[in-house]
């Protein structure tokens, strides 16, 4: 039997500091596949620097950038690509590419159809929430990030939820990549070296509740009056509020809100944190909880079942009751009191990820469900 190249077709909206799909895509084989990764509203040039910056290493696919700044390009576009690729499998990551690429791909019989789901549906209104499980149902198969997801999405997709074959698959981390970070010199940072550091890494939008850290942070001050600081790494919508709420309870000249900053970036800081808290009310599955954990940063996570599958409280963090300000406070107390809690919660954190989130070990399982859903359509060769 002849071994078979098949071709696979990544489709993203757009590329970003924080595209996780992206960074499962790039790493995946290109000895097993031949591989396009297509972002659809940067250019080619914006594609390329983009993927520089956040894979600095040759990867051995082909990356498309198709300049698509408004609808109707997007989908003329995207349409012409799939003709010209003519792949055996397509994976979608974003809605709208999705409901284009799936549908297309219906009419010149793509063979393998994937999707990635990476929040839950409850998030949305009964309208746009069927309409995701019926693109869903055309697809072979769904990657959903975490066990919640695949759990809470399968009972809001109703009675389209038998005909969705979802499969969890968590997101990983790099672990190399941070190690080598951690092992460059730390830079000298203003107002970091010699305080105990508490950091958020994320987007600063409502459903992360950035707010309540930030008053669990002014709550904690005056219980730890020893040189602290707060980081928020990330930007977002909600980035003047959160500073208004910093200043309104006193703590803005101890808070530092670098804005969207890249992935390195990201891994730089996380060395110089002694906790990192996450405090959202909805997640998929927290790529920045990972991290964290990769880093031996030790976590405190608001008590939501996806965080739930990363840190097993008191044992690899802490769990705190979503939006209570005194439970992270108390938290945060507790944790900085104690080195040898902070130690032990930081090497079992490690254990965890290199055990379950390796990146590496997570395109292995994406190549194995390709593989299975290659197998559904009687194709063979594949390896």
């Amino acid at each position: 039997m002849n071994a078979k190249r098949y071709r696979l077709l990544f489709i993203l909206n757009v590329l970003n500091p924080g595209t996780g799909p992206f960074q499962r895509a790039v790493r995946l084989d290109p000895e097993r596949l031949d591989i396009t990764i297509l972002s659809c509203m940067d250019s080619q040039e914006e594609m390329m620097r983009k993927a520089k910056r956040l894979y600095n290493r040759e990867c051995g696919h082909r990356l498309v950038g198709l300049d698509a700044k408004s609808r109707l390009a997007f989908i003329l576009r995207l349409c012409r690509v799939m003709l010209e690729v003519r792949p055996d499998i397509i994976q979608v990551n974003h809605t709208f590419s999705a409901v284009v690429a799936i549908l297309f791909s219906l009419l010149i019989s793509t063979p393998v159809r994937v999707a990635f789901e990476g929040t839950l549906l409850t998030r949305y209104g009964y309208t746009r929430r069927f309409f995701m499980s019926l693109i869903y149902s055309l697809t072979d198969g769904v990657i959903s990030v975490s066990k919640a997801v695949k759990s809470i999405n399968h009972t809001a997709s109703g009675k389209l939820g038998e005909y969705i074959n979802r499969r969890v698959i968590y997101n990983g981390v790099d672990i190399g990549d941070i190690d080598r970070i951690r092992e460059l010199p730390l830079t000298k940072q203003e107002n970091l070296d010699d305080a105990f550091v508490i950091g958020y890494v994320g987007d600063l939008k409502p459903l992360k509740d950035v707010g309540t850290l930030i008053r669990a942070f002014a709550q904690f001050v005056e219980k730890w009056p020893e040189n602290s600081r707060l980081v928020i790494i990330g930007g977002g919508a909600q980035e003047s509020a959160l500073k208004s709420i910093a200043n309104e309870v006193g703590v803005i000249d101890r808070t530092i809100f670098t804005g969207q900053i890249e992935r390195r970036s990201v891994y730089e800081f996380l060395p110089r944190l002694d906790v990192f808290v996450m405090p959202s009310r909805v997640e998929g599955l927290s790529e920045a909880i990972v991290q964290a954990m990769a880093a031996e940063v030790p976590v405190i996570a608001s008590d939501i079942a996806p965080n739930r599958e990363l840190i097993s409280h008191g044992t690899t963090g802490l769990i705190f009751e979503p939006g209570n300000e005194q439970a992270l406070t108390d938290a945060l107390v507790l944790i900085a009191g104690d080195i040898e809690i902070r130690k032990e919660f930081s090497r079992r954190s490690r254990e965890f990820v290199e055990r379950k989130l390796d990146i590496f070990h997570i395109v292995d399982e994406y190549h194995d469900f390709y593989k299975e859903l290659i197998s559904r359509k009687e194709l063979d060769g594949y390896k």
